[in-house]
């Protein structure tokens, strides 16, 4: 976890703050990284950061974000084809999602925009030395604890509360419906940009997955 740290400090906070215009204006002053304790995570880390910056006028203004990144190279992580899924996850919010956003926001109707989904700071994939020899993701997000979220146990959601999540997928799904329903190409580009799911097969057998599809 020392070396995922490091790692936000080092590659995370300076990518959020050159990337993000929402921080343009402000002057950077430290950045304070504790651990989750959150199994919120799946395969991944969840790691807070607070963001200290001062404005022109010498206030302090703070950026809560939350960090998921993979946990580091392991057989479990190979066979529940944790990759395909992490790299799929980055795709839907740094793609997928904005897409959907900038053809439909102004049709939504149950959930307002800014709690369609948390402000996505940083989202992509590839090579870091820093953390492994092999594919990384990085997902940066708002943390929604300033708006009275907080992260499970879902077993205690009440009914209210299950109904805005299903209102909430609900719209995501009628996104894909109305792409496929006008012919818009970008549903097949979409659709290309995610990594296909390796299920088992007689020549991919080595996954966590195989009870579901043998006798």
């Amino acid at each position: 976890m020392d070396n995922q740290i490091k790692f936000i400090e080092n590659y995370v906070v300076p990518k959020i703050i050159a990337e993000n215009n929402v921080v343009n204006d402000l002057k950077f002053i430290r950045a304070d990284i504790s651990e989750g304790n959150s199994i919120d995570g799946f395969m991944g880390n969840i790691i807070f950061a607070s963001l200290v910056f001062e404005t022109k006028d010498l206030k302090n203004v703070e950026k809560k974000v939350v960090v998921k990144l993979m946990k580091p190279p392991s057989l479990v992580r190979t066979t529940m084809n944790a990759d395909y899924q992490f790299i799929n996850e980055v795709f839907i919010y740094a793609t997928v999602i904005p897409t959907f956003l900038e053809k439909f926001q102004s049709k939504f109707k149950t959930i307002q925009k800014c709690l369609w989904c948390p402000q996505t700071y940083l989202a992509e994939f590839g090579q870091y030395p820093a953390l492994s020899d092999t594919t990384e993701t990085i997902l940066a997000m708002e943390n929604l604890t300033e708006k009275g979220f907080i992260l499970g146990p879902r077993i205690n959601l009440t009914v209210k509360e299950l109904t805005l999540m299903t209102e909430a997928i609900a719209q995501f799904h009628a996104c894909t419906y109305a792409l496929r329903i006008n012919s818009d190409p970008d549903l097949e580009r979409l659709i290309n940009g995610l990594v296909q799911f390796k299920f088992p097969n007689k020549s991919n057998q080595h996954t966590l997955y195989i009870p579901l599809y043998t006798n």
